[in-house]
C-alpha cells in the first residue's frame, strides 16, 4: 500500500527505448532511487513493470466530455493535478495562461493502440479540494514542502469538450502549495497514505468535495474515482466496489487506475462522498517484446489484488481544518 512496492520495478532489455520508458518513470520522485539499484537489471521482457495500478475487467475511464451524469462532472471541478514546474511555459499569444510542455503516451513508449495513448500527458499525481484553500492528496505524492514548491496545483486540466486546449491553462487556475499541514508516507501496512495541503490562496468558483463524517462504506458498495492516470487529462472511471473493508486505514477495490491517480478521490456512487484516497494497488505494466512497448495489464473484476484507498475517515485532523457542517 502506498509505497510498498514490488522488487523488481525496472526493465532493461536490448529491445527497451531507455530513452522514452524511463521519461514516464521520472515524473515521480520516488523512483529515482530505485532507477539507480535496478538499472543494470535484465530480466525477461513479459516482467512486470511496476507502478502501482491497472485495469479490471473493462476500461471503465472516461474524458469529462463523455460523462452524462452532473453530479459526476461537479465533483471533478474540485479536482486538481499535480504538475512539475519545469512543464510550465509562459504562453506567448494568450495573456494570463500558461501552456505545458508535455509528451505523448506513445512517445513515452507505449504501444499506440492503447487507449488515451495519443494524448499528452504533464500530471504527476492527482488531488482534491476540501476547503476553499485545503487540499488533500497521496503522502507519497509530496513528501516535503520543498518537494510541493517545485510544482504547481492545476484545476481544469481535463477535456470538457472533445476539441479543448487542455495544454493551455489560465493563471488563476494554478496555485502553490503554501504548507503541508499533515503528511503521512504510508510506508507501513498500518501507516496511513495521505497528505493535507494549504493553498496559497483560496480557490474560486469550485466547491470542495463532501466527505464521510461517520460510518464506513461497506464490502460491494458502487465507487467511482477521478484523477490524472499516467499523467493524462482528467479522467473519471467507474464500473467499480469496494472488494475489502476490514480493519486498518486502507480498503481495497477494483478501480481501474494507474500512476497519476494516486491522491485522487474516490466516491461512493450513491451519495457521491469522498470515501477515500487512491494509493496503490497492483502492477499497471508489462512489456511486449514482440511490439516493443509497454502494454497495459488487465485483471478480471475480481482478480489481482486490488487497488488500496486511505480511508477518509483516518484524517482525523479534518474536522478542525473544514468544520463540522
Amino acid at each position: 500500500m502506498g509505497q510498498v512496492l514490488s522488487s523488481l520495478e525496472i526493465i532493461v532489455t536490448a529491445h527497451y527505448n531507455l530513452s522514452k520508458g524511463l521519461s514516464m518513470l521520472f515524473r515521480d520522485e520516488r523512483y529515482l532511487c530505485k532507477i539507480a539499484v535496478f538499472l543494470f537489471l535484465c530480466i525477461s521482457p513479459n516482467s512486470l513493470l511496476s507502478n502501482e495500478k491497472v485495469i479490471y475487467g473493462k476500461d471503465n475511464r472516461k474524458d469529462l466530455y463523455e460523462i452524462t451524469d452532473s453530479k459526476w462532472i461537479d465533483n471533478a471541478q474540485a479536482v486538481a493535478a499535480l504538475i512539475p514546474l519545469e512543464h510550465f511555459k509562459k504562453s506567448d499569444d494568450v495573456p494570463g495562461f500558461w501552456r505545458l510542455k508535455s509528451t505523448t503516451l506513445v512517445e513515452e513508449g507505449f504501444c499506440h493502440d492503447e487507449k488515451y495513448t495519443s494524448q499528452q500527458a504533464a500530471a504527476q499525481c492527482s488531488g482534491f479540494l476540501v476547503h476553499h484553500n485545503v487540499l488533500i492528496t497521496a503522502g507519497h505524492c509530496v513528501k516535503s514542502l520543498k518537494t510541493c514548491e517545485k510544482t504547481r496545483w492545476v484545476f481544469g486540466y481535463d477535456l470538457s469538450k472533445k476539441d479543448k486546449d487542455y495544454n493551455l491553462i489560465p493563471q488563476d487556475n494554478i496555485f502553490e502549495c503554501s504548507e503541508v499541514i499533515s503528511y503521512f508516507p504510508g510506508e507501513n501496512d498500518d501507516e496511513p497514505d495521505y497528505a493535507i495541503l494549504r493553498l496559497n490562496r483560496s480557490v474560486q468558483g469550485r466547491k470542495p468535495l463532501k466527505l464521510r463524517k461517520k460510518g464506513s462504506v461497506k464490502k460491494g458498495e458502487r465507487l467511482y474515482v477521478a484523477g490524472f492516470p499516467l499523467g493524462l487529462p482528467l479522467k473519471i472511471a467507474g464500473g467499480a466496489w469496494v472488494r475489502k473493508n476490514s480493519e486498518g486505514p486502507y480498503f481495497s477495490s477494483n478501480l481501474d487506475s494507474f500512476e497519476g491517480n494516486s491522491g485522487g478521490p474516490v466516491f461512493n456512487e450513491k451519495d457521491h462522498l469522498v470515501e477515500g484516497i487512491l494509493v496503490g494497488g497492483e502492477d499497471d505494466f508489462f512489456w511486449d517484446s514482440k511490439e516493443d512497448c509497454f502494454r497495459i495489464k488487465r485483471c478480471s473484476e475480481k482478480g489481482c489484488q486490488g487497488e488500496s484507498v486511505t480511508k477518509i475517515m483516518t484524517l482525523k485532523e479534518l474536522g478542525e481544518l473544514i468544520g463540522k457542517s
